[in-house]
């Protein structure tokens, strides 16, 4: 309702009876949240006092781990401010920005919003939404964030 923000209904799927996508649940299956996340990274470094929207952030390649993100364009930018970053949606400065903020903070503060963060081996991925969640998960996530 308008009151409490709760999902009062949807509509399943249109497949035709004859479709085997007819028996998907495109609410409840899990899918990758992917840039869903990244305003989540930035916020909580925001609120930390970490970043600010012209904070300079790097998307240079990703030294580091094992794990190696890329932009979606597969090109680096450079230096640019964090509100430019998120806005083009850079893969590589949230990756850097969560490794900041801790995986260890982003995971418990998945979980107070309702979202199950999984376990250590998603790491950095998930500010790219390496963990897949109900569809429905990312449209509840949101509701954390006062209506104002």
């Amino acid at each position: 309702s308008l009151s409490d923000s709760s999902i009062l209904a949807y509509v399943g799927n249109a497949s035709p009876e004859s479709s085997p996508a007819r028996k998907v649940d495109g609410v409840r299956i899990k899918r990758q949240p992917g840039s869903l996340l990244k305003p989540f990274v930035f916020a909580l470094l925001a609120d930390k006092g970490t970043i600010t929207p012209s904070t300079l952030v790097y998307d240079l390649p990703h030294a580091g781990n094992d794990y190696a993100p890329r932009n979606m364009d597969r090109n680096w930018r450079g230096e640019m401010s964090a509100a430019e970053a998120l806005r083009q949606s850079r893969n590589i400065t949230a990756v850097r920005q969560l490794n900041v903020l801790g995986v260890e903070t982003f995971s418990s503060f998945m979980r107070d919003i309702g979202l199950e963060p999984g376990d250590r081996r998603h790491g950095l991925t998930l500010a790219l939404g390496g963990k897949g969640f109900p569809d429905r998960s990312g449209m509840e996530g949101p509701r954390s964030f006062p209506a104002q």
